[in-house]
């Protein structure tokens, strides 16, 4: 075990959400025992750098917040593109997700990777398949406040609240598939 098992062995288990574009990712990490949303934020990439740079940046960025947050990701769910806009600009989100997802992968080898599409993280977080940009904004208010009603949440950039679903949807996710194991 090195050192580095170490330290990230005591940190908080949780899931991170990712939503990844070409211009960079809202992510968000959801503490595994208590649905807590720890971090919500973006990572831009820089538009004149090269792809597999800026998202190799992001996730330094990431590894070091997380850090800082006391966090390690036990499981991470990275946004899998499932149609939409226009074919060249689906083909680049595309690009860019699965360069993300191989990061992640390789930077925190011992967690699970989900890669579920819109309508399935949706549907995983309780909501419809087809729920709009407004119903995922105002879901990823709610469950950022839990039901505290002193909470108020901000509007947050469209991707930050997708990845805030999406870390909870796998969170869901590994719910029923403990409780379907008893």
């Amino acid at each position: 075990m090195t050192t580095r098992d170490m330290l990230e062995a005591s940190r908080r288990p949780c899931y991170l959400g990712c939503d990844v574009q070409t211009t960079g990712m809202g992510v968000a990490a959801v503490v595994v025992d208590t649905g807590t949303v720890a971090l919500a934020t973006w990572l831009p990439f820089a538009r004149a750098g090269q792809l597999e740079y800026e998202a190799c940046m992001a996730v330094q960025t990431l590894a070091a917040k997380l850090a800082s947050a006391d966090l390690r990701p036990v499981q991470m769910a990275v946004e899998r593109v499932g149609g939409g806009r226009g074919v060249q600009s689906m083909l680049a989100v595309a690009n860019a997700a699965g360069v993300v997802a191989g990061m992640l992968a390789y930077r925190f080898d011992t967690a699970g990777l989900w890669r579920p599409t819109p309508a399935e993280w949706k549907r995983a977080c309780g909501m419809s398949g087809m729920a709009n940009k407004a119903a995922v904004m105002e879901w990823a208010k709610t469950i950022i406040a839990r039901d505290r009603a002193y909470v108020t949440v901000p509007d947050m950039r469209q991707d930050i609240a997708d990845a805030v679903c999406i870390a909870w949807a796998d969170r869901e996710q590994g719910i029923h598939a403990v409780a379907g194991q008893d």
